[in-house]
């Protein structure tokens, strides 16, 4: 997947494409999948051009979903997961505490025979 620019020669805006091939079997060829991200302003920074729906399709609940959204959800869920995973590693510390002190209780036992 890459990203290219194109630049409209009626309007002069520059567009900026994402791309991805995808191997069809049936033609035993490859196709190229374009979706427009959005265009560029004059600083060179992309500005994403709005969504579009297909007709019929139910209009979003209040909620436009943009890219701050994205990553808002992603952080989120990678809280919730680094959370699970200090709880487990809390468990495994007290396991292993607990296996460490019969292997000492069994040490000395062994040393005293």
């Amino acid at each position: 997947m890459f990203q290219f620019t194109r630049k409209d020669p009626k309007s002069g805006i520059t567009y900026v494409y994402e791309q991805e091939s995808h191997w069809v079997p049936e033609l035993k060829q490859s196709r190229a999948v374009r979706r427009i991200i959005g265009k560029l302003d004059e600083e060179g920074n992309i500005v994403p051009t709005r969504s579009r729906r297909k007709k019929g399709d139910p209009a979003p609940n209040g909620q436009v979903s943009g890219d701050n959204q994205i990553v808002d959800d992603r952080i989120e869920k990678l809280e919730k997961r680094i959370a699970v995973l200090e709880k487990q590693n809390a468990e495994f510390q007290k396991l292993r505490e607990s296996d460490m002190q019969a292997i000492r209780k069994i040490g000395n036992q062994l040393i005293s025979i």
